[in-house]
């Protein structure tokens, strides 16, 4: 999923439009280019490209010097065909299986798949806390809840068309809808739609919460908004790279990658303020972590994992990942990474 754009950002898209795939090249998508919707038989197109810029705010223009390799597979465990978002909860990792419509839960230590569970219609993001795991269901318009002690659905709600992105934060679920632009506030103890915020010209990706604020990444433009997680208001909007996508918060920033704009933007996570634009090799740049002292970037052209450090604000590593790495967490000293190529979760030593 490439193509090279800035400038204004696209108008909002209707319900028969979209942007363009997650996935690129390969079948995965947070947005589905060229795929049928499963509500209706309308065909979304992607929106005409825009001209290119040959910078991104604040970044350097020269590539990064070569970096060491400071990584290894050490186990792959197969999971669906098309795993997607990752989340570490109540002792287990978590895997959506966008295409498969299925969760699917790994034991860590075991290094073993455990448990598939049928949730909606194209599973993509996750998110987490002890007693329900969170799904946002892009073509299924709905969040489902999963018991961990069960491996069973609670119950699924409809939230808005597309939903990209969720987080829990205090006593809501906060859900990114792409297609129509809005965010939704989900009661935590109900899971019923108590707060809607229309988010403007915005077309999320994902959303998380940090920094007193539920971040919303503008995956069709060149921005993130930061919404209030208590009043819904939208308390400020940052101008990033082209089409930023995955959030993670560490270090006093929010580290949020630009996926067309080849770099990864570090910002306040109290003012907003942009801090830092890292220039990062690879391209198609989706998730992101914080740990073991690094920022760790997933580039689904190059196959990588890009070891970014914090005080230099550079890339100063790269780990091989496998075939087409889109999510990373940091977990025991290790990386885990969905790799939607081969339809596996990578388990990668580092020494960083």
């Amino acid at each position: 999923m490439s193509c090279q754009a800035n400038g204004n950002p696209p108008p909002r898209l209707s319900r028969a439009t979209t942007l363009r795939t997650i996935a690129g090249h390969a079948a995965l998508a947070l947005i589905c280019t060229g795929c049928v919707s499963t509500r209706d038989s309308t065909i979304r197109q992607p929106p005409a490209p825009r001209a290119p810029s040959s910078v991104e705010p604040g970044a350097t223009t020269s590539a990064p010097a070569p970096v060491p390799v400071v990584g290894r597979v050490v186990d792959r465990i197969h999971v669906g065909g098309q795993p997607q978002g990752e989340l570490w909860a109540d002792g287990s990792i978590w895997v959506a299986d966008f295409g498969g419509d299925s969760v699917d839960r790994i034991d860590p230590r075991a290094g073993r798949l455990v448990a598939s569970i049928r949730v909606g219609d194209a599973p993509l993001a996750m998110s987490g806390e002890a007693n329900a795991i969170w799904v946002a269901n892009y073509r299924g318009d709905s969040v489902s809840k999963i018991d961990p002690s069960t491996n069973r659905v609670q119950a699924t709600a409809p939230v808005g068309l597309a939903p990209s992105g969720v987080s829990i934060t205090g006593s809501w679920i906060w859900v990114a809808n792409q297609l129509e632009g809005s965010a939704v506030a989900l009661d935590r103890q109900t899971g019923r739609v108590a707060k809607r915020v229309d988010l403007g010209d915005v077309s999320p990706g994902y959303a998380v919460a940090g920094g007193g604020a539920v971040w919303i990444t503008n995956f069709g433009g060149t921005s993130v908004t930061r919404v209030d997680p208590r009043s819904g208001r939208v308390l400020g909007t940052t101008t990033l790279g082209t089409h930023p996508l995955g959030i993670a918060f560490g270090y006093g920033s929010a580290w949020i990658t630009n996926l067309d704009g080849a770099s990864v933007s570090r910002v306040d996570a109290r003012s907003g303020h942009v801090l830092a634009t890292v220039p990062v090799p690879g391209g198609e740049l989706q998730g992101v972590a914080v740990g073991l002292g690094r920022v760790w970037v997933a580039s689904v052209a190059s196959d990588t994992i890009w070891e970014v450090d914090p005080a230099r604000n550079e890339v100063v590593g790269s780990v091989p990942a496998g075939s087409g790495p889109r999510e990373v967490i940091v977990l025991r000293g290790q990386l885990w990474v969905t790799d939607s190529g081969d339809g596996t979760v990578a388990r990668i030593d580092v020494t960083p």
